[in-house]
């Protein structure tokens, strides 16, 4: 599996909720509305206020980034007919201009490795 992540920050002028409302409603819609080959697509979104606060100095951290995507692909094929389509060039690509501060965000293509966790947690239930 090949993974796209793009990180990405908010285009100036536009609120953390805005921009979480629009990528959830608007931009996810139209990635998902593509008939293409993405396996699986999921946005992280960045807690709003958990970062960057300055009432206590160990959480003064900010954060340049206000999502996190992901997007599955089976192989290399799949991820090549996917970008190239006219469907990503035409809409899905010209889109992030309406939420995407481009020059600050970023995009890496990366394989997933996963490790073994010996002792794993129990589920609690709990959802953040």
């Amino acid at each position: 599996m090949i993974k796209v992540l793009g990180a990405v920050t908010r285009r100036p002028g536009m609120t953390h909720a805005e921009y979480l409302a629009y990528i959830q409603y608007v931009h996810g819609k139209i990635t998902t509305d593509n008939p293409l080959t993405i396996s699986r697509y999921m946005q992280s979104h960045v807690f709003d206020g958990a970062f960057g606060s300055h009432a206590e100095a160990t959480h003064c951290m900010p954060v340049a980034r206000d999502s996190v995507t992901e997007l599955c692909f089976d192989n290399a094929e799949a991820m090549i007919k996917t970008f190239s389509s006219d469907y990503v060039k035409q809409t899905v690509g010209p889109d992030a201009k309406n939420f995407s501060d481009e020059a600050n965000s970023l995009s890496v293509m990366v394989t997933e490795v996963e490790q073994t966790v010996i002792n794993p947690a129990q589920a609690c239930g709990a959802k953040v």
